[in-house]
């Protein structure tokens, strides 16, 4: 993955000599190959190689990152953005549209929407554009649809199938950004107007929004900033990027939604460029994937205890994050998972010693028989006891289970206990 991101970025931002050095490390290695063909190809090569078949989606080659070509007033520019509207909603039903887009007409949610936006900024004369982004599994393209109020055509998209949803998203909203560009060029009027632009993807309106200075901003957001800025300097427009719940039944949306699931029916558009970090994106699942079936393939001989306990490949953050402790509970409780830890039992099952045995006389000498019934530690665990009932914690149960799931309170009065055992577990 860090290869493919590294040689990606060369080859869309990188400067020329880079670029000469990893093609001639590739040519190297095809000819090594011919000599010795058991001979694989470096990570590198693997990357920079794969890299190069994507060089018609990702672009035209720059020098520098757009970021660094934008205006410094375009990109810090504070941008209206709504997001209260879908509060309102959301807790409407969702709706399975089934009317098709030539029998959609405006419904009395539509006008009560529209009454809403116009109520909250005291206008009466808004355009109202709807757009939406969409990826039908097996389908060949990312689509992308607008839909503008008052007009009689709507508009949908191919993108390549390599496009995110989100980026299919930023696209649509560019997309209709340029189209209200074309028109005021067109009509040469200066008149002032509100345009509301309405999409149900909140990532893509909060990045909107955002005017921190990042040179892995999505090239579609960057394009919609400089077009807002020209659009409402020059042609005295008020932009707002409105939340709109989806599937609620609001027939713009709605139409924008088919509009852009039509556009995954058909063949992508090769001159819509695909951003790096959409690629980066498909780098990074890829390497999950690899690692969780590694992982998985793995746990049938070794690790069958924390596979079964703690695995969840849902997860995408480690168990600790949320967490803020002292070094030695991550210690312990990664020796615990791993049921490795310092006592009997695990020493044993090593072979580092003979018998599993406790001192106190117990068979073993394990983690749950440590916490709950060795006789060594009969004065500090009457102090764990009051603090469990103090807590209304129940008391002896499974260590394991209590950090399977993650019973935060818990585990901590315990481990307070550990500590006061002073021995090192």
């Amino acid at each position: 993955m860090l290869a493919k991101n590294f040689c990606l970025k060369v080859k869309k931002y990188g400067n020329e000599e880079i670029k000469k050095s990893l093609e001639n490390l590739s040519r190297a290695e095809a000819k090594e190959r011919l000599r010795f063909p058991q001979k694989k190809k470096t990570t590198l090569t693997m990357a920079w190689d794969e890299i190069k078949k994507y060089s018609n989606e990702i672009g035209e080659e720059k020098k520098t990152y757009e970021l660094w070509e934008t205006n410094y007033d375009i990109l810090t520019e504070e941008i209206e953005t709504d997001l209260e509207v879908e509060e309102i909603y959301k807790n409407k039903a969702k709706i399975k549209e089934k009317r098709k887009i030539e029998e959609m007409k405006y419904k009395k949610e539509d006008y009560e929407l529209i009454d809403e936006f116009k109520d909250k900024y005291n206008q009466k004369n808004i355009k109202f554009i709807y757009t939406d982004g969409s990826r039908i599994e097996g389908n060949p393209s990312v689509g992308a649809g607008i839909v503008i109020e008052e007009e009689e055509d709507a508009y949908y998209a191919s993108l390549p199938k390599n496009s995110s949803v989100y980026t299919a998203e930023a696209y649509a909203i560019n997309a209709a950004l340029r189209k209200i560009e074309d028109k005021v060029e067109r009509e040469n009027k200066e008149e002032e107007e509100m345009i509301i632009i309405l999409s149900d993807n909140q990532g893509v309106i909060k990045a909107i929004k955002n005017n921190r200075l990042d040179v892995y901003k999505n090239k579609y957001i960057l394009d919609i900033r400089r077009r807002h800025h020209k659009i409402k300097t020059r042609y005295n427009k008020r932009i707002i990027y409105a939340w709109i719940p989806s599937h609620k039944g609001f027939t713009g949306n709605e139409m924008a939604d088919k509009l852009a699931k039509t556009g995954t029916e058909e063949d992508n558009n090769k001159n819509i460029e695909v951003p790096i970090q959409d690629y980066m994106t498909i780098f990074k699942d890829e390497a999950k994937r690899r690692t969780q079936e590694k992982i998985k393939n793995e746990a049938s001989y070794k690790g069958r205890d924390y596979f079964r306990r703690y695995y969840d490949e849902e997860k995408k953050k480690p168990w600790f994050h949320k967490i803020r402790a002292e070094r030695y509970f991550y210690t312990w409780m990664n020796r615990i998972r791993a049921n490795h830890y310092n006592l009997n039992e695990s020493l044993a099952r090593k072979e580092y010693i003979a018998t599993p045995d406790c001192e106190c006389g117990n068979y073993v000498e394990d983690i749950n028989h440590v916490v709950w019934e060795c006789r060594k530690y009969d004065d500090q665990r009457e102090r764990l006891n009051e603090e469990l009932e103090i807590r209304h914690l129940r008391g002896s149960e499974d260590i394991f289970e209590i950090i399977r799931r993650e019973d935060w309170m818990k585990i901590s009065v315990i481990f307070k206990f550990i500590k006061k055992l002073n021995r090192i577990i």
